[in-house]
């Protein structure tokens, strides 16, 4: 190895050169020392922490929490400790005194792969980094690939501080319940959720053992059975822990309100804008420029036009806003989707999962200034003044020259005297006839210039 050249271009001496050579490589060992140790360094959070002290008192146990948040490190991090026997001084969850067999997985391997075996083992794609993971790399034993997905492992042997080992099965709920099968279990992690089925499956292969279930998983399908299960089916084997960006502590105050004044679209929510709106493709990018548009068609079809023309209240359409977003709260108090909520409250309050993150104070304020802006544009829009000035004033046509007025008084004229007839009283000398007739015309002239109903009777313009 040749040494670098010193400041002034002579090498430095050689029991400088042996000491820098040293310390390069005990900082080299320090550094993978660390990247194959990660758990030693291991810090929860409040909410971390209350996940894995409910361990130790419930049999199941559902994490709840946004994307990001830390609920998928917290699962790794306790998997690891129960995979090797290797719990920190402040741990006070759940312990395993010998070696275990737990099942962990995803949705499908690819993200079972990308998510579980990441977290637990390192990178999936680089073998040379598998030990940077929460299982140290001096605690892996043997691994097994699995066929069909890349990088993807079958299975992981992992050395127990017992002096066993334990043994680590990656699964996929795409595999159905069947595949979950085992003869028994001591540990189920489940990241993201699992269906009804494969749920019940993992809790029947801990059975025999009295082994734990654990969930972790942002709640994307709604009130589902898994869901219910731990918020409506109360039991004291069961514990929900959830967690908001609130208590996210990697994150700055700044970040948060960023994070939260961003658009938050469900999956669904995505699937359904798509359909109704006939410009978006599967190519375009989900950048501000789509998302300010998604957003403005969600509040159209919240009454956006109602609430502008004076359809609905303020309240209303607060509480349909709430309805769609559940971060902004009621503007009055109303029936939420699960129990009554006050002014301020999410529309969604009492699920376990949402609250209201904005004051009705600042909703209130904002709807009104849209709702001034709107009306403003709309009046300038329907009344120009210029148009206003330049419109002509249509003239008043003549009655003698009017066309309408000369077909009524010939009609008129000629029913008068076909009922002279027929009273027998055109035998009268014509000078008295014309006399009668003449009278006639000038009621009719008088009525049509003096008297509007007369005129508008007519269809004459006044």
């Amino acid at each position: 190895m040749t040494s670098l050249p010193s400041s002034s271009g002579r090498s430095p001496a050689p029991g400088l050169s042996a000491l820098l050579r040293e310390q390069a490589v005990l900082l080299e060992e320090l550094d993978r020392r660390q990247r194959t140790n990660i758990l030693d360094r291991y810090r929860p959070y409040a909410k971390q922490r209350e996940f894995h002290l409910a361990g130790a008192a419930f049999r199941e146990r559902l994490f709840m929490a946004g994307n990001q948040l830390g609920k998928t490190l917290a699962g790794a991090a306790e998997a690891a400790m129960h995979l090797t026997g290797r719990y920190p001084d402040w741990w006070q969850g759940k312990r395993f005194g010998k070696p275990v067999v737990m099942l962990a997985g995803s949705e499908s391997y690819e993200l079972t792969r990308d998510g579980v075996q990441r977290l637990l083992v390192g990178p999936p794609l680089n073998e040379e980094d598998w030990g940077t993971g929460f299982i140290p790399k001096a605690a892996i034993i043997a691994t097994t690939r699995r066929s069909g997905a890349s990088g993807a492992l079958d299975s992981v042997t992992v050395r127990h501080l017992s002096g066993g080992a334990s043994t680590l099965l990656f699964k996929a709920y795409e595999q159905g319940r069947g595949k979950w099968q085992a003869n028994t279990v001591d540990y189920v992690w489940f990241d993201e959720e699992p269906p009804e089925d494969v749920y019940f499956e993992g809790i029947t292969r801990t059975n025999a053992t009295r082994g734990s279930v654990a969930v972790t998983f942002t709640p994307l399908k709604g009130l589902s059975a898994v869901v219910a299960r731990y918020l409506m089916e109360k039991s004291p084997d069961r514990e929900v822990i959830t967690m908001t960006i609130e208590d996210a502590e990697h994150y700055t105050p700044e970040e948060r309100q960023r994070i939260i004044d961003s658009y938050q679209f469900m999956r669904a929510t995505l699937i359904g804008l798509a359909n109704e709106i006939p410009s978006i493709s599967g190519r375009d990018l989900f950048a501000p420029d789509l998302q300010d548009p998604l957003a403005f068609h969600l509040l159209k079809r919240r009454g956006f036009a109602a609430f502008i023309t004076g359809e609905i209240g303020l309240a209303e359409f607060g509480k349909r806003l709430a309805m769609e977003w559940a971060s902004l709260p009621v503007l009055a108090d109303a029936d939420g989707e699960r129990r009554p909520v006050k002014r301020g409250q999410s529309y969604y309050a009492g699920d376990g999962l949402n609250k209201a993150l904005v004051e009705p104070e600042k909703v209130e304020a904002v709807l009104r200034a849209v709702l001034t802006a709107a009306r403003s544009r709309d009046t300038g829009r329907d009344q120009p003044a210029e148009a206003s000035a330049a419109r002509p004033v249509p003239r008043r046509k003549a009655v003698a020259r009017s066309a309408r007025f000369w077909t009524w008084l010939l009609t008129a004229g000629g029913t008068i005297i076909t009922a002279l007839k027929e009273l027998n009283l055109v035998a009268l000398d014509w000078r008295v006839q014309l006399a009668i007739l003449a009278a006639i015309i000038g009621f009719a002239v008088y009525a049509i210039s003096s008297m509007p109903t007369v005129r508008d009777a007519l269809g004459l313009r006044r």
